[in-house]
């Protein structure tokens, strides 16, 4: 019974740390992505008022 109670507390922090990390690289990509089109604005803004 123990072995059974064991496994599935590390089956639930293994669940829990791969939904925290899969929500970080979420976020870090969406963050990357926010960067990438906000740069490449800037960049248009840059050669529209030369």
């Amino acid at each position: 019974m123990r072995i059974g109670v064991r496994n599935c507390s590390s089956c639930d922090i293994m669940n829990l740390g791969g939904v925290i990390v899969s929500s970080f690289v979420f976020g870090y990509y969406l963050l990357f992505l926010f960067y990438d089109l906000f740069f490449c604005s800037l960049q248009e803004n840059k050669n529209s008022q030369k």
